[in-house]
């Protein structure tokens, strides 16, 4: 039986672990950072600050410390961070304590795509064409290529949710795509090795959920359907997956089975599968909790966390398999600005809720007057809807993302509801290319359902020019105005501004305005932190080459020239922390070939 747990991770999920605790009647011990007061140390018996920082919570020596100084008899590591690092889970279990989740060795052997594929092979599961071992160099990208087709897929070996992947459309792009994507794989996983896999078009993403325990015992918990993505990241999932024929169904539970038992996996798990007409394919093992754990529990009835600390107190199975009850569908609302490429979004909570009605659950990480900040993941909570059917479902979804209330930073809300109340999502299984074909012909109906709120907050600086901050229909708009001006802003004229926003070139000062299009200071269009820097002053750019990349809420934000011209100041340099709107270089277009430095630069 465990007695004390600490929860190393932090928002939604580790709020969502406290309970589970509570539930069984074990202590739990929550972390957070100096100054920061997350939702769900409310929930927990005993919080920890850490004295470095967000950075401690990818520090596995120091929260094993941790863990032992309070006293804990089991680490829970939530997904993201250290939840599939094997050399985590074997400190936790060499200082003696539990960790809940699935051994070292099978967590090391599932997070490296390249293992897992051939650990899948080897038990007759089908896998999708994919090079023998990690990509050296961009030669062998364009051999796998005319071998495979264009375009392909490069992958970080140890990565997950979506980070760390490029589609590669030829031979010319190659060496741009390993150089960008090794350096996410970096900057998410600590790792670059990366492998070739070939490009699947028009197929779903599905995905089984599994519990394991330490006595031999294995539960297929059912299926669930990712496909509504956007950068490879989901948006929206739903359980169990609509219209799968049922020999695909039967198959993709029986790989599962049969994978998970060839590697001695206990714990929760997740086998993930790229399902095309009647075909499957095997592609990864999530050895954790998954995000979308919640529309399983709600057609399974039955707590997933709950039964992770049983199989980790060493305790059998309370749940056996069946067919699931209904349907449910969960939607992850993202502080992220979706008309302007899914920027980071941040900023206070001025409100956050979501009225309750029946069959609706929101697993929520923050709470109003919360701060979204730029060094967390962009994920603010889950809606979980619950319908006798998927048609009821959908509806009583479309009804409580009408109801949702957020101001003070955008979100996917309004997204959300577009997808959902779409006639293609209603009436078929769409691919993990619908939302990106939707949104690159933008006939998604984004269209606010709540009347328009207007809310001015103190003019913020951005180092060329004074703006205020205007949140209309929940959406943060960086509105210019003259120092010295008054501080009313109407609501229509900010509509105007935030029609004609530009998220790269907002700051241009005024006299820069009739000189703007030879002229450009671009900005930040985000809070984060500065990865790269490509400018050097002096240097001829193209309009929508590369300038600087930010790093905000575990995602890179590449910022491009505005227009083709030589740089001619740089005032950004590696390391920095930047806020939004905050200049980053100036592009001219008719700048002289010889310039001296800026005494601004860095």
């Amino acid at each position: 039986m465990l007695k004390r747990v600490l929860i190393a991770n932090r928002g939604e999920i580790a709020v969502r672990i406290a309970r589970a605790c509570r539930d069984a009647s074990i202590e739990s011990v929550g972390l957070h950072a100096a100054g920061e007061a997350p939702y769900h140390l409310t929930l927990c018996d005993d919080t920890v600050e850490l004295s470095a920082g967000p950075r401690t919570y990818l520090d596995a020596g120091e929260l094993v410390r941790l863990a032992r100084e309070t006293g804990c008899d089991a680490v829970h590591p939530g997904y993201g961070y250290l939840a599939e690092d094997a050399e985590f889970a074997r400190l936790v279990t060499e200082a003696g304590m539990t960790f809940v989740g699935p051994s070292p060795e099978a967590i090391a052997l599932a997070g490296d795509k390249v293992r897992a594929r051939s650990a899948a092979t080897a038990c007759g599961v089908p896998v999708v064409a994919a090079s023998e071992g990690y990509i050296e160099d961009e030669d062998e990208i364009v051999r796998f290529g005319a071998a495979h087709g264009w375009p392909l897929l490069l992958k970080a070996a140890n990565g997950g949710g979506g980070r760390g992947q490029r589609l590669v459309a030829d031979a010319e792009h190659a060496a741009a795509a390993l150089g960008e994507c090794r350096e996410e794989a970096v900057l998410a996983f600590g790792s670059d090795a990366v492998f070739c896999e070939q490009y699947l078009d028009t197929t779903r993403h599905v995905e089984v959920q599994v519990l394991a325990d330490t006595h031999g015992g294995i539960a297929i918990l059912g299926d669930r359907d990712c496909s509504v993505q956007r950068r490879n990241q989901k948006l929206l999932e739903e359980a169990p997956a609509p219209g799968l024929a049922d020999a695909v169904r039967d198959g993709l539970h029986m790989s599962s089975r049969t994978l998970l038992r060839s590697i001695g996996y206990t714990g929760a798990g997740t086998v993930e599968f790229l399902v095309t007409c009647d075909r499957y394919y095997f592609m990864e093992i999530n050895a954790r909790i998954q995000v979308e754990h919640p529309v399983t529990e709600e057609v399974f009835g039955v707590d997933i966390v709950r039964e992770q600390l049983r199989i980790a107190a060493g305790e059998p199975l309370s749940v056996a398999e069946g067919e699931p009850r209904g349907h449910a569908l969960e939607v992850r609302i993202n502080a992220e600005d979706v008309e302007h490429g899914f920027l980071p979004s941040l900023g206070q909570l001025d409100a956050f809720s979501v009225p309750h009605a029946p069959g609706v659950r929101f697993d929520a990480g923050y709470r109003a007057t919360d701060t979204v900040t730029g060094g967390y993941d962009s994920l603010l909570g889950k809606l979980i809807v619950w319908g006798p059917d998927r048609a009821a479902c959908l509806q009583r979804t479309v009804a409580a993302l009408d109801s949702v209330q957020i101001a003070g930073v955008d979100t996917t809300v309004r997204l959300a509801r577009a997808i959902v109340a779409h006639p293609d999502f209603a009436s078929a299984p769409v691919t993990t290319r619908w939302l990106t074909e939707h949104l690159e012909r933008g006939d998604l109906d984004l269209t606010p359902r709540t009347p328009a709120v207007a809310a001015v907050r103190p003019p913020t600086s951005v180092g060329l020019v004074d703006t205020h901050t205007v949140t209309i229909d929940g959406r943060a708009v960086r509105v210019p105005f003259a120092p010295g001006s008054t501080a009313a802003v109407d609501v229509e004229e900010a509509r105007v501004a935030l029609a004609g926003a530009n998220p790269w070139l907002a700051g241009i000062s005024a006299d820069d305005e009739a000189d703007s299009v030879s002229r450009r200071v671009v900005t930040s269009p985000t809070t984060g932190s500065v990865t790269t820097v490509h400018a050097k002053v002096g240097a001829l750019v193209e309009e929508g080459d590369q300038l600087v990349v930010l790093e905000a809420m575990k995602m890179l934000v590449p910022v491009p020239s505005p227009i083709t011209g030589r740089i001619t100041e740089v005032h950004a340099s590696v390391g920095d922390t930047v806020n939004h709107g905050e200049p980053l270089l100036v592009v001219d277009a008719h700048a002289p070939e010889h310039i001296e430095p800026h005494e601004s630069v860095q």
